[in-house]
């Protein structure tokens, strides 16, 4: 279904009345389609139906008249072999949905053979790690259909030699940096997806998108903090291995002029070797300031240790508050908020003095994955109340308004029909306890999520702290080892 449709439904749901249910019914059945299709991924992209999609819809007694629009108004990709078309009539997809099935997979073909495009991921905005311009993207609000996003990939730190070239991750970068092509000291840190990804949320689930935010920027933040220490490392590292180089040669040079006869040492030599001398006093002195940058290093985790668990639990604690007070509701219900995290790039290479510190970046990461699989649960939870409020609602719509003729009636056939008035209240009465009951449901699922997030802070708390001092640990090693 288009995106207009979709938001022009949503826009209005507010305003429709028990007499307009009708569309009121189509409306659920779009939106528990919203569920539907986040349990599995288009083969195409995520805009395009196939097989299985079109018998999900059927298991799900969707109408035909729904599954029509939903074929005849979105991207297609289905297997229309004999043997596909028979799973299909299996699977009890009617007649009709086959035929327009067929038409609208012969009309994106045509079309597809005589434009050829190629699709593409809109990015909604640049990956740049500024908090200004992800706040931007999470305000922006739609209602499109819930779709399966592709899974986030861990980090993974390797050695260089067994990675392909990979995108530089865009930074400020010295060009007179050594590349370090086959250099071993280097590690990999792979911190993002190739792909943007768009997460919907529901009712009193919404508060969540703010986690996936915070995760996403302690990601970039860390990120950059590694790329600016990487450069630092590099530099006295490159420095260093010029003072080694440059004593070498002069060593060599020196044995060569001492062994050439067995004269005294003339001026030449006693220059060498105060030159010599001059370049191991500065390779101990470089020696000493790249020791003090470990400390300093060392030591700046150590407070970012402290603010990231600060910041873990200020955040955590602030949205598991706001789902608690969100006082949702079945009805009337909520448009879905949609966001779409900004596509990343790929990381570079970093120098193993540093490299221990890319379990920070990971961990966010991977804890979005974590969150955004808890969003489509809850998501699920939400969808199931407003689904059995809409049953409810649809079956106090004719009691309702046979009860409102007999009132409207004279008092005298109000008295005649006393018995038919007083069964009708208790029905409506007791139909609408069983809604006070979801809704009563709803507000304990709220504050269940929001138990939830509390426990899920201190875990994440523990890991985050885990992580910062194995880095420093490592660190120091690394440090030693070297120097």
């Amino acid at each position: 279904m288009p995106i207009n449709k979709i938001n022009f439904l949503y826009s209005h749901i507010r305003c429709i009345k028990l007499s307009e249910f009708k569309p009121l019914r189509k409306l659920l059945c779009v939106s528990a389609f919203m569920l539907l299709v986040s349990g599995f991924s288009f083969s195409q992209n995520a805009e395009s139906l196939t097989n299985s999609s079109i018998i999900r819809l059927v298991k799900a007694k969707l109408s035909d008249d729904i599954i029509l629009d939903m074929i005849n108004s979105s991207k297609v990709n289905f297997q229309l072999s004999p043997d596909s078309i028979k799973i299909l009539v299996k699977e009890n997809v009617s007649s009709v949905v086959l035929e327009a099935m067929k038409t609208a997979y012969a009309k994106q073909s045509s079309s597809l053979s005589a434009a050829n495009p190629k699709p593409e991921i809109t990015d909604t905005a640049k990956t740049s790690g500024n908090k200004d311009q992800i706040n931007a993207v999470v305000k922006e609000k739609d209602t499109t259909l819930i779709k399966k996003e592709p899974v986030l990939q861990p980090i993974t730190v390797q050695p260089k030699d067994t990675l392909k070239k990979q995108e530089i991750l865009q930074q400020p970068h010295n060009t007179d940096l050594p590349k370090e092509k086959h250099n071993p000291e280097t590690a990999n840190i792979n911190p993002y997806i190739n792909q943007s990804f768009t997460i919907v949320t529901l009712s009193y689930v919404n508060p969540l998108r703010d986690l996936i935010v915070f995760c996403y920027e302690q990601c970039l933040s860390m990120t950059s903090y590694i790329g600016g220490w990487d450069i630092r490392i590099r530099k006295s590292l490159e420095n260093e291995k010029n003072l080694m180089d440059s004593m070498n040669m002069i060593g060599k040079e020196l044995i060569n002029k001492k062994n050439a006869d067995t004269r005294a040492f003339d001026n030449e030599i006693s220059a060498l070797k105060n030159k010599l001398s001059d370049y191991r006093n500065k390779h101990e002195l470089l020696k000493t300031i790249i020791r003090t940058d470990g400390k300093i290093l060392t030591k700046e985790i150590a407070v970012k240790k402290k603010e990231a668990d600060q910041l873990i639990s200020s955040k955590f604690s602030e949205i598991s508050d706001k789902v608690k007070n969100s006082d949702p509701s079945p009805y009337p219900v909520e448009p879905a908020a949609t966001f779409t995290v900004p596509k990343p790039k790929t990381g570079d290479h970093f120098v193993n003095h540093v490299a221990p510190l890319t379990v920070i970046p990971a961990f966010f990461l991977n804890e979005i994955t974590s969150l955004q699989e808890k969003i489509v649960t809850w998501n699920g939870t939400v969808m199931e109340v407003i689904r059995q409020d809409s049953i409810l609602r649809d079956q106090l719509q004719s009691p309702e308004k046979e009860l409102s003729q007999y009132l409207s009636s004279p008092k005298e056939k109000q008295k005649e029909n006393k018995k038919g008035i007083s069964a009708l209240k208790k029905q409506c009465d007791n139909l609408n306890k069983e809604r006070k009951h979801l809704a009563k449901q709803m507000v304990a699922d709220s504050k269940k999520l929001s138990d939830s997030l509390k426990v899920l802070k201190t875990e994440i708390q523990t890991l985050v702290d885990e992580r910062f001092i194995d880095a420093i640990e490592n660190i120091d090693a690394s440090y030693q080892d070297k120097f």
